[in-house]
């Protein structure tokens, strides 16, 4: 019985369980509860938010869902493999 994927798939959750839904918990319950929103006035005068903060927000899960996307191909090409990655 090959235990590797099965270590690799725990040790994912783990990380994933551990670190990351901590962290997009901890952002969602920052980004929706009270604080001091950002903005700044345009040239009209209006106040809109601060397109540094949605940028930095934009990058953010762009990176996060590039993370996952690379996952998910790196995990279907050594699933589909049709040469046997050890011999």
């Amino acid at each position: 019985m090959d235990l590797k994927p099965i270590i690799a798939t725990s040790v994912g959750i783990a990380i994933y369980r551990g670190i990351v839904s901590p962290l997009v918990d901890r952002y969602f319950r920052w980004r929706n509860g009270p604080r001091v929103r950002t903005a700044r006035r345009n040239w009209r005068g209006i106040y809109v938010p601060d397109l540094s903060v949605k940028r930095g927000e934009r990058i953010f899960w762009l990176a996060y869902l590039s993370i996952i996307v690379l996952g998910l191909a790196m995990g279907w090409t050594l699933m589909t493999s049709p040469v046997p990655l050890h011999q």
